[in-house]
């Protein structure tokens, strides 16, 4: 694995016509697994607040439409090949979630990856840009989000992962490293996360 001689990344004119700072902040404390259906009940049924109920409708369907945006670009990639190093599509996308969106773009990040639908070596390139983009008020959301996947069943996305981290290098992340430690199979892993720790731990 190669931590080194990654190219700052490319400016990237953001087209959306949602900017972050358009989204009210309490959208972020909204639960993105319960439907919009759900909230449209909650909002009907709960006396004095349905000015407060429609906007957690509102900002449900705009979060919705935001996810609609970025999913394809995920899911619609199965043989793409990713050269270390190169920006692509998945690294501009996630560049455009987190610098438009913030950590709400960190948690739609999560989610798509996590979908059935988002091939594993996807997952992993989107792994080693969420730990590679400096963005400090989304640092702790994206350490955890790469924290959670250097335990997935799947080799590349664990590689993607801690590579992330790598690039990341928040000492915050040695103890979900060290229990890595004491699950990892594969020897080459193995090596990786402890040349990780050591780099933490200077």
């Amino acid at each position: 694995m190669e931590w080194s001689n990654f190219p700052p990344g490319k400016s990237i004119h953001h087209d959306s016509n949602v900017p972050y700072n358009d989204i009210p902040p309490f959208s972020w404390n909204i639960p993105l697994d319960v439907s919009s259906d759900e909230y449209t009940i909650a909002a009907s049924t709960t006396s004095g607040h349905t000015e407060t109920g429609v906007k957690i409708i509102k900002n449900i369907l705009l979060i919705n439409s935001i996810e609609l945006k970025y999913r394809w670009q995920f899911e619609g990639i199965n043989n793409e090949y990713f050269e270390d190093g190169i920006e692509n599509s998945i690294s501009r996308t996630v560049r455009d979630l987190i610098r438009c969106h913030s950590f709400l773009g960190v948690q739609l990040l999560e989610r798509i990856i996590n979908s059935k639908n988002t091939h594993p070596h996807v997952t992993a390139e989107a792994l080693r840009w969420i730990g590679y983009i400096k963005d400090t008020f989304t640092k702790q959301a994206r350490r955890i989000l790469l924290e959670k996947h250097i335990k997935s069943e799947s080799y590349i996305i664990r590689d993607g992962a801690i590579l992330g981290l790598a690039y990341l290098l928040d000492p915050d992340s040695i103890n979900a490293i060290n229990n890595a430690l004491k699950e990892e199979s594969s020897k080459e892993l193995r090596e990786d996360l402890l040349k990780l720790k050591k780099q933490l731990l200077r």
